[in-house]
C-alpha cells in the first residue's frame, strides 16, 4: 500500500542539486513516523543525491536537460521506490561497469557503487531519448544494504516498462 509519493522534476545542472534536499526532507518526516532508523534515511537520501549527480554528469554532459523523479514509500512491504527518467545520452552499459578497487583513493568514480551498497535493488532501462533508473530500498528487517558486495546493475529492455515504472 502506497503510504506517500513525492514527484518533482528539476533542472539537470550541477548548481540545481540541492534541489532535491527540500522533497526529501518531506519523504524523511514521512519514514521518521514508520520508525525507519536514521541510517536507512541516509542511505536513501545519499542514493538519490548520488543518481541525481550521475544523470546531471553522465547522461547529459553539463548539457540541458531535465530529471524526473518520483519516490514512493510503501507500507507494505515498507519501502521505498526511487524511479528516475531522464532525456539524456543512454550510453552507459551496465554489462561493462565493474565494482571499483577500494584499494586507492578515488575522487569520482564511486556514485554507481555507493547507489548499490546503499540500495536493495538496482535496475537501469535505457532506450532511445529515455533512460530510466529504478532504486529499492527495503525497509526494516528486509533491508540488504549492509552487503559488502555491489549486486550488478539489472537491465530492462522493455520501453515499456520504463514509462510505466515513472508513470504509476
Amino acid at each position: 500500500m502506497v503510504r506517500k509519493t513525492l514527484y518533482f522534476i528539476m533542472p539537470a545542472h550541477a548548481r540545481n542539486l540541492s534541489v532535491v534536499d527540500a522533497p526529501l526532507a518531506r519523504l524523511f518526516d514521512e519514514l521518521t513516523e514508520m520508525d525507519v532508523s536514521e541510517a536507512a534515511i541516509y542511505d536513501v537520501k545519499l542514493a538519490v543525491q548520488e543518481l541525481c549527480t550521475n544523470i546531471v554528469n553522465h547522461a547529459y554532459e553539463g548539457e540541458p536537460g531535465k530529471i524526473r523523479l518520483r519516490i514512493t514509500v510503501y507500507d507494505e512491504p515498507p519501502c521505498v521506490v526511487i524511479t528516475s527518467q531522464d532525456e539524456g545520452l543512454s550510453t552507459f552499459n551496465p554489462t561493462e561497469w565493474t565494482p571499483p578497487t577500494l584499494d586507492e583513493p578515488q575522487v569520482h568514480g564511486l556514485g554507481l557503487y555507493l547507489i548499490h551498497q546503499l540500495m536493495d535493488e538496482v535496475t537501469y532501462q535505457p532506450s532511445p531519448g529515455n533512460n530510466c533508473w529504478r532504486l529499492i530500498k527495503a525497509l526494516g528487517e528486509a533491508s540488504e544494504s549492509a552487503d559488502s558486495t555491489a549486486p550488478p546493475t539489472q537491465v530492462v529492455t522493455d520501453a515499456q516498462e520504463s514509462t510505466d515504472a515513472v508513470n504509476t
